[in-house]
């Protein structure tokens, strides 16, 4: 058993897929504090051949608080914006046509917490480039929200049987390969490989939001990048 956790992103860039790609299960670590200006509910998207953030507004949203706790703001105006935006960003892009229905979909379905909804954009990506893992989350599975940090995550193994723990490159200052030794799990890195593709006129910008991977290539293309990720030790 191959296993990775992570808290859930809103359609998040390439490496986050890779990571995805390389386990046999994926947790999404969605009863942990929500990060104010991180990850959960931004990303990045190509402007002038220059990345451009955008964000799914929030009620409340504090650091005191858990990911899926935080709802988004209910009002369709904000959704109406985006999508206009992203519109006007990529309607010259070789796959415009079905990655803004898919988008379309993903933000109609009016999800309440932007955990619900990062998950959502994340499940459904990995459908749409054709790939199938198990996804769960640490809220339903594992009865463990006492345990905090590294102890968490190893006792999320240990239930698991996992036999590998797989992390992104910033995990090596986190976790010690001994703690993981202890229940026969070895600890082990992804390497993201972030392939230039084809973004119209301008350089590559590299480690853009998913989005951008499906609107520059097909699914099928899509998946090939995704399956790029090298595990390291």
């Amino acid at each position: 058993m191959k296993l990775a956790i992570m808290q859930p992103y809103v359609l998040p860039y390439l490496g986050y897929f890779q990571l995805i790609a390389a386990v046999d299960k994926f947790v999404f670590l969605d009863d942990v504090q929500f990060i104010m200006r991180g990850w959960v509910n931004r990303n990045r998207l190509l402007k002038d051949g220059s990345d451009w953030l955008f964000s799914v507004p929030l009620v409340g949203a504090s650091q005191n608080r858990l990911i899926n706790e935080i709802e988004i703001v209910a009002q369709s105006e904000w959704r109406r914006k985006l999508m206009g935006t992203i519109q006007n960003l990529y309607r010259k892009a070789p796959h415009y046509e079905a990655a803004i229905v898919w988008l379309e979909h993903l933000l109609d379905r009016q999800h309440r917490t932007i955990g619900e909804l990062a998950k959502s954009s994340v499940r459904e990506a990995l459908a749409y480039a054709g790939l199938s893992r198990m996804l769960v989350d640490t809220s339903a599975d594992y009865d463990n929200q006492t345990l905090k940090g590294a102890d968490r995550i190893v006792d999320i193994c240990r239930q698991e049987h996992a036999t590998m723990y797989i992390n992104p490159p910033g995990g090596r200052e986190l976790y010690a390969p001994a703690d993981f030794r202890e229940i026969n799990c070895k600890l082990r890195f992804i390497a993201p490989h972030l392939a230039a593709y084809h973004q119209g006129k301008h350089d590559f910008v590299p480690g853009l939001s998913i989005l951008d991977v499906m609107m520059f290539n097909s699914p099928e293309q899509m998946q090939q990048l995704i399956l790029m990720g090298e595990v390291v030790e």
